[in-house]
């Protein structure tokens, strides 16, 4: 008769400090053993002191091995990394966004990393042709660097005045590789103006693929004047 009671006991106080295992204020192993020995004591003392002893020693052993067991064990927490998107010409416009690729540094630029043309006069002044590149190519020729340097001089002349440049390209291919062959040309015709003496802050360049074609692409010589940088200098009115 102690035997089954003391058995009865041993198994009630599994159940208990089990279950205890799996509340929410009762989540530590120790906190199972007391359960489980608290209930294993009570239960034993029905019988006699000795039995009483045991059921807690017993209650508290398997009380706390199966809370340890059973308790789940707190996830680390996982880091998440934000991609930063690229920005190339570190204009604060992602690549993604920016139709102005390439900007100069310490250029003012719009929402779409295109530069702020400053308050010039209402229509260019008319001292540059278009320049022409070859199929293909972003190469200047010796006829494009003489178009260029008359821009350049006139620039010399007149301080205040400004350049925008739009690069362009045939309907010829593909048209990702136009729009990035457009741009290959207005940074070719940048980068010469520069280096002739032109700050950076006086030009504003563009590129737009094959979206405006000056003539139609439908012949070759169509073609051959699609493939251009066009160049306008504006008075500046401000400062």
């Amino acid at each position: 008769m102690i035997r089954q009671s003391f058995l009865a006991t041993i198994i009630l106080s599994i159940f208990l400090s089990g279950c205890a295992g799996h509340k929410a204020t009762m989540h530590e192993w120790w906190e199972c053993a007391l359960a489980g020995g608290a209930v294993g004591g009570v239960g034993g003392a029905m019988e006699n002191s000795k039995t009483a002893a045991y059921g807690a020693v017993g209650g508290a052993i398997i009380g706390g091995a199966i809370c340890a067991l059973t308790h789940e064990k707190p996830q680390p927490s996982k880091t998440v990394e934000v991609a930063i998107p690229k920005d190339s010409d570190g204009d604060g416009v992602p690549d993604s966004l920016d139709k102005c690729p390439g900007t100069p540094p310490g250029t003012r630029v719009g929402a779409e990393g295109c530069p702020i043309i400053p308050a010039v006069q209402k229509d260019p002044i008319p001292v540059m042709e278009p320049v022409l590149f070859d199929s293909s190519s972003a190469s200047l020729s010796a006829k494009a660097k003489g178009i260029l340097d008359e821009g350049v001089e006139y620039l010399r002349a007149h301080p205040k005045a400004v350049i925008q440049l739009k690069g362009h390209a045939d309907s010829s291919g593909p048209k990702a590789f136009n729009q990035e062959i457009s741009e290959k040309r207005v940074h070719a015709v940048q980068s010469y103006l520069i280096n002739s003496g032109v700050q950076h802050t006086h030009i504003f360049i563009e590129a737009s693929g094959i979206d405006e074609p000056a003539v139609s692409n439908t012949t070759k010589d169509g073609r051959r004047q699609n493939r251009r940088v066009e160049a306008k200098i504006f008075e500046n009115n401000g400062s």
